[in-house]
């Protein structure tokens, strides 16, 4: 039986000037909540819908506030390569950090996508798998097509190559080496590979996002005093 995506409040915080208990609550799908918080899921198949939303949301959230920092779950199997080029292209087009967060699997193109996070942002669960491996491609039709479809695989493949050459710090040799086929990492390994730079456990995440809100919602008056008051 599949599991329902619940409804939440639109807000958590609570409203001490609320007069009635029964004043209506809007609320809203998770997803869209977490969305309004900066965090955002990739937690199916690249397709070109999913590369849509986030795109989407990248750029919204940028051109609402190009200050505040995004955090990036990734939980995905891979997909298609040009769609989820695009989602890259968007983390770097954004004015901000992103954290990338890779929590179960981050195979194939979501590989690439965890990669290309903020140094010193890109992070991993614990019991994170990772894979990385060549694109791939079918081709058919006539000659002429053929030979067209097969130049572009090669220049997507190239471009792919060196992505992570330039995410990684891997040189190209070394990565073709390894990317001919499967090639699977737990997450201590994709942290030697330079994949990620951290491997934590998820309360250590939930902790850095809540400090880095709190400090948010401090004006220079707030810390102040609490600096003035640690000195005493």
């Amino acid at each position: 039986m599949p599991i329902g995506v619940p409804a939440v409040p639109s807000t958590y915080e609570l409203d001490e000037d609320r007069e009635e208990e029964d004043e209506e609550v809007e609320w809203v799908d998770i997803y869209n909540r977490l969305s309004m918080e900066r965090i955002l899921i990739l937690c199916s198949e690249i397709s070109e819908e999913t590369s849509n939303q986030l795109v989407g949301l990248f750029v919204y959230l940028n051109a609402e506030n190009p200050y505040k920092e995004f955090y990036f779950y990734i939980n995905s199997p891979g997909g298609s390569v040009i769609d989820g080029l695009a989602i890259f292209d968007a983390i770097n087009y954004v004015y901000a950090d992103v954290y990338t967060i890779a929590a179960g699997n981050a195979f194939s193109m979501a590989s690439l996508i965890v990669s290309t996070g903020t140094q010193g942002k890109r992070i991993s669960l614990p019991n994170t798998r990772f894979m990385i491996h060549e694109p791939e491609g079918g081709i058919n039709g006539s000659a002429p097509d053929v030979s067209l479809e097969t130049n572009e695989i090669l220049r997507i493949k190239n471009l792919v190559f060196q992505l992570y050459h330039e995410c990684t710090g891997q040189s190209l040799e070394h990565l073709k080496n390894d990317i001919y086929r499967d090639f699977y990492l737990s997450a201590d390994e994709a942290k030697n590979y330079n994949l990620v730079d951290q491997v934590v456990q998820e309360g250590d995440i939930i902790d850095e996002m809540f400090i880095n809100q709190k400090i948010e919602d401090f004006d220079n008056d707030n810390l102040d005093k609490i600096f003035e008051t640690r000195r005493v």
